[in-house]
């Protein structure tokens, strides 16, 4: 069956690069949305902590909301309201906040090829090398839970290609000028760690272009919302146990830095430190996730097609020009890469001080994210056939490594089968108190990976009354605050617990443990009675 005559005409009127792209996007898409699709319960530390912290927003804390006394909601114009915000307006619509996460996490995946193949197109290179991409969007910040980081990584490739395109345009346009607003303003939303260097790209981009100063100066205007929001935010935020603001001060930041990188150092020399965090973690850090390591074999992997491309991108400046764009930005898209190796290789591992915990490995993916914009223009000037030959290294490595996501994320819902059991015949009328003795998962190559997951019990069972202790709200980047603690030890059993409050606050109690009995619940053995039990997953509620 023919296609109707107006697809054909704007297939006709697609460059060649861009067609190969799209053709490799489709076979590859798939592969990729398969493990957020079959997988109700996705892995990820911090990720149930997000979900339930959605489910605080979505209640309130007013006197109807069984979180109410316990916390306080704060402005939701700040970084990371773009993942809640979607939490909570999707749940409406497809009645859970978990599955509203599901469908935020395939918009991730779909969409991060996307950006960056277009900020490569942009700048007059081949858009193929942007499928790695895939690969890339099982991180380590994905499996970590740092959701809001991994929405930041296509909105900074959107500003980035956002801001190219409006100063290389022969005219000023107000749709272009409109998309770089949006885009700074979306990536605030997302995470401030990627907002700041977006910032600093934004200004190299500024500089290292062709434009006029009329052009560059309405460019930096359109950024004006985002340091608006930056600044807003700023002066509304605060940090706990910081009375007198000196943490808002340039000193007090540079000390902090400076202390917990040396803190780091510890006794080797800076050349082996530097070495160490480059050929020892960054093949570690980047794609992160699994127990059996196919993660760092599929990094080799995407290294090598990576140094193909390379290759194949020399080679095509021995073919002629054609009709395909200049190379654009070629210096300043080296200085972002570079931009993002200083950070990788200078922050610390953690800046207590400033509540950032895996600091610099975040950058890791950032670091080969940039790599991949460096691929040389050549590659953009082959004919279609060689095209389609080029096409064939990232679809065999796309391909294999989905398949090899697949595979582990089926091994995880396996073996979360018995939580997913006992959660299920849990009722949704109360407060639920997790306490996982045994957080270690067999599957996933991410400590405590399954301390999270009583929280997954608010965000597959919508309901009025249910509750579960919130974690990280008080964070300065966080749209809550502690008004009383719930009296629970926290994800890490480090807190003091006091059993009468707790017995007083909680109608459900989620153990995991080799042989989960009462008494790991102290002087509230006798007040409680078996539930539902599922090997070592078992729920407790208390005696009406």
């Amino acid at each position: 069956m023919a296609l109707p005559f107006h697809i054909r005409r704007l297939w006709s009127r697609i460059d060649t690069d861009l067609r190969v792209f799209l053709l490799g996007y489709a076979v590859l898409l798939p592969f990729f949305l398969a493990p957020l699709v079959f997988t109700k319960y996705l892995p990820g530390l911090d990720l149930p902590f997000h979900l339930s912290t959605a489910d605080l927003l979505s209640k309130g804390v007013g006197p109807e909301s069984p979180y109410a006394g316990y916390y306080e909601l704060r402005n939701l114009w700040a970084p990371y309201s773009a993942h809640y915000i979607a939490l909570i307006v999707l749940a409406k619509l497809v009645g859970s906040i978990a599955l509203a996460h599901n469908v935020v996490a395939c918009l991730y995946v779909a969409s991060l090829p996307l950006t960056l193949g277009a900020f490569l197109g942009v700048c007059g290179k081949s858009r193929i090398p942007a499928l790695l991409a895939f690969p890339l969007a099982y991180n380590l910040c994905l499996h970590y839970g740092f959701f809001s980081f991994c929405l930041s990584l296509p909105a900074l490739m959107a500003l980035f290609a956002a801001l190219a395109y409006h100063l290389q345009r022969p005219s000023f346009s107000w749709w272009s000028w409109a998309a770089c607003a949006a885009a700074g303003v979306f990536l605030f939303l997302c995470h401030l760690q990627n907002l700041l260097f977006g910032l600093c790209g934004a200004a190299v981009l500024l500089v290292f272009c062709r434009a006029s100063v009329k052009r560059r100066l309405n460019t930096l205007a359109a950024l004006g919302p985002t340091f608006a929001s930056l600044l807003y935010w700023n002066w509304h935020a605060s940090f706990t146990a910081d009375p007198n603001e000196q943490k808002n001060t340039l000193r007090f930041a540079w000390e902090a830095l400076k202390a917990a990188r040396l803190i780091d150092l510890g006794k080797r020399t800076w050349g082996a430190d530097l070495a160490d965090r480059m050929v020892g973690m960054l093949p570690v850090s980047v794609m992160r996730g699994f127990k059996d390591m196919s993660d760092v074999d599929g990094f080799h992997a995407l290294m090598a097609v990576l140094a193909a491309y390379f290759l194949m991108g020399v080679i095509g400046y021995a073919v002629p020009r054609s009709l395909n764009p200049k190379p654009t930005f070629t210096f300043a898209g080296g200085l972002l890469m570079l931009g993002s190796l200083v950070a990788y290789l200078a922050l610390p591992h953690h800046l207590w001080a400033f509540e950032l915990m895996t600091f610099f490995p975040r950058f890791s993916v950032l670091v080969v994210l940039l790599l991949i914009a460096l691929v040389p223009a050549g590659l953009r000037r082959v004919p279609w056939q060689a095209a389609l030959l080029a096409l064939v290294p990232a679809l065999v490595l796309g391909v294999q490594y989905g398949r090899n996501v697949n595979r582990q994320y089926h091994a995880y819902r396996d073996e979360i089968k018995d939580f997913v059991t006992v959660l299920s015949q849990t009722p949704r009328d109360g407060k639920l108190m997790g306490i996982i003795f045994d957080r270690a998962s067999k599957v996933m190559r991410i400590e405590s990976a399954l301390v999270g997951l009583p929280g997954f019990y608010v965000a597959t069972k919508p309901a009025p009354h249910t509750a579960v202790p919130i974690h990280y709200c008080g964070m300065r980047h966080m749209p809550c605050a502690v008004a009383k603690p719930m009296p629970w030890p926290g994800p890490w059993n480090s807190v003091p617990f006091i059993w009468d409050e707790a017995y007083a606050a909680f109608d459900y109690f989620l153990i995991r443990h080799g042989t989960p009995a009462p008494s790991l619940l102290g002087p509230l053995a006798n007040r409680v009675t078996l539930s539902h039990r599922q090997r070592e997953w078992a729920v407790f509620k208390k005696k009406r």
